[in-house]
């Protein structure tokens, strides 16, 4: 019984993983989208970073603009619908889709603006430099003096430049054949449900047989039961959330996800401390049920019959 009901109240508290809006909000805590913006490199490929010859901020400051934190966090929290729904047997397949085009659109225009602004500041070609001035090849170290280019010329050709460089970015974020390792994921996740069911179940009825049939006489075990659960509870609180904090974090830091360790040890930090609190409050109804069944236990010694009380 004691198993089962800390089986129960810690599948409880692990279920709200699966809910999408849970997870957006511990993003939003740990800072996800202004973690990920600071890091251009995860974001943006080499090839595009190449081509438009702007600086680590100036690309940030350009994510920034063409993807604000609300639009962020909306699409997140679509592919985590999409993905839970997958993950828990509610759909049998995973279709998520979300169109890039305006956005390379948008920032194709963002880098033509600071390419414009940075060769605005930039000095009067000499007669020297006039013959290697080609900023097709390379981002020009000077201007051309006034009258000999027009200056949508100069858009056209920074224009033509920025659209070839994000072309390097996919259209769209799809996912709709999910991958062998999310499968296996779906079974566990369908089976783990599976069982904290049955054990949720179980719980219940044992109690409801146990006042139906036991009674008062009840009473006593059901208040040892929850009083070392709730025990139970806030020892694991104090000890396994960290741990398990502490596994996850060692886990990617030697992955190919290495670059991003930092951010996810934050994020499952952030969830895990939310979970740990979850827990420790049901620890105290926990443990608040349990009192509650022992001074109904102590109020019926004290109230039995006369005659069962002489035996004794």
């Amino acid at each position: 019984m004691i198993i089962l009901l800390f089986l129960s109240t810690l599948g409880y508290t692990a279920k709200s993983l699966e809910n999408p809006e849970f997870l957006v909000e511990q993003s939003r805590r740990a800072n996800l989208y202004g973690r990920l913006t600071n890091q251009v490199q995860l974001i943006v490929p080499k090839e595009t970073q190449e081509a438009t010859t702007l600086s680590k901020e100036e690309m940030t400051e350009i994510i920034i603009t063409v993807i604000d934190a609300e639009t962020f966090y909306t699409v997140l929290e679509e592919y985590l619908t999409a993905v839970m729904g997958y993950l828990k047997g509610s759909s049998d397949g995973l279709q998520f889709s979300y169109s890039l085009t305006s956005i390379k659109q948008k920032a194709a225009d963002e880098i033509t603006q600071k390419a414009l602004a940075k060769y605005a500041a930039l000095p009067v070609c000499g007669q020297k430099e006039l013959s290697a001035w080609d900023p097709e090849k390379e981002f020009p170290t000077c201007k051309l003096p006034e009258g000999n280019v027009k200056d949508n010329d100069i858009e056209r050709i920074f224009k033509k430049s920025a659209t070839e460089g994000v072309a390097n970015l996919p259209e769209a974020i799809s996912v709709t054949n999910p991958s062998e390792s999310m499968q296996k994921t779906r079974n566990v996740v369908i089976k783990t449900n599976q069982i904290v069911t049955i054990v949720w179940g179980l719980t219940a009825l044992i109690v409801a047989l146990m006042l139906l049939l036991l009674r008062a006489k009840a009473f006593r075990p059901l208040a040892v039961t929850f009083i070392i659960v709730g025990l139970l509870q806030i020892g694991f609180s104090l000890i396994a959330w960290d741990w398990i904090a502490r596994a996850v974090g060692e886990l990617f830091s030697g992955s190919d996800a290495a670059a991003v360790a930092p951010i996810i040890a934050d994020i499952v930090a952030t969830v895990l401390e939310i979970l740990k609190t979850t827990l420790g409050n049901i620890s105290i109804v926990t443990l608040g049920i349990g009192v509650m069944f022992l001074v109904l236990a102590i109020v019926h010694w004290f109230h039995r019959p006369k005659e069962q009380s002489q035996k004794i």
